[in-house]
């Protein structure tokens, strides 16, 4: 019998062979949009990252700043982590456990925030530093940015102010004078032909005077 040698057809636009033979597709059909199986909850950390951001997700993240609790343990360190704007009282908290045991608890940082949502941590710490432009109208009240403390910070209520040395009479000044004179002179220091003790030995006898407190102790 004569071999019969199968043509093979040429392809076409469209996926189609020619001949009118449409070309049939590898591996399993699609499910419709409304079979597929879709989660809304965001328990588990992203995996792709983001290069916009909608309103939405900046709220998501500002309540995951605030309301997501990291249990941690407090033996090995005594400051509590905090974010510009947030009290320790808002940071940190406990509570005892089912089995008796006193769990702490802290809000999570800006590099935590970031590594759960794939999100620049600059980018989170702009987004905390405007909250309350982009909570604007939601009814979503987060902590108050405190007045900053003096000398920098931020992170809480304000220290009072340090209170101002008073000055001093000028018969104190004036036998303060007259002891720095007497100690210089008793180690060779004192003025030379009438003129004023030289600038140099003034500005050494607080570190002479050190020494001698060091050799008595």
């Amino acid at each position: 019998m004569p071999s019969i040698r199968k043509e093979k057809g040429k392809r076409g636009a469209g996926g189609v062979l020619a001949g009118g033979v449409e070309k049939r597709r590898m591996g399993p059909k699609p499910k419709p949009l409304s079979e597929r199986v879709q989660s809304w909850t965001f328990d588990k950390p992203k995996t792709r990252l983001e290069r916009s951001y909608t309103r939405e997700r900046k709220i998501e993240v500002l309540m995951y700043l605030v309301k997501h609790n990291i249990p941690f343990d407090t033996s090995y360190r005594k400051v509590a982590r905090k974010r510009i704007g947030q009290y320790n009282e808002e940071a940190e908290f406990s509570e005892v456990g089912p089995d008796g045991r006193t769990v702490s608890y802290r809000s999570p940082t800006y590099k935590e925030a970031s590594e759960f949502w794939k999100i620049p941590v600059a980018t989170i710490s702009n987004w905390w530093e405007h909250r309350d432009k982009i909570l604007e109208g939601t009814g979503i009240e987060l902590p108050k940015k405190p007045v900053a403390a003096p000398g920098g910070g931020g992170g809480g209520p304000p220290k009072p102010p340090k209170p101002a040395e008073p000055p001093l009479d000028p018969e104190e000044v004036k036998s303060l004078k007259e002891e720095q004179k007497e100690w210089l002179a008793m180690r060779g220091f004192g003025p030379i032909s009438g003129s004023p003790l030289p600038t140099i030995w003034l500005l050494m006898w607080p570190a002479m005077a050190l020494v001698d407190v060091l050799s008595v102790a």
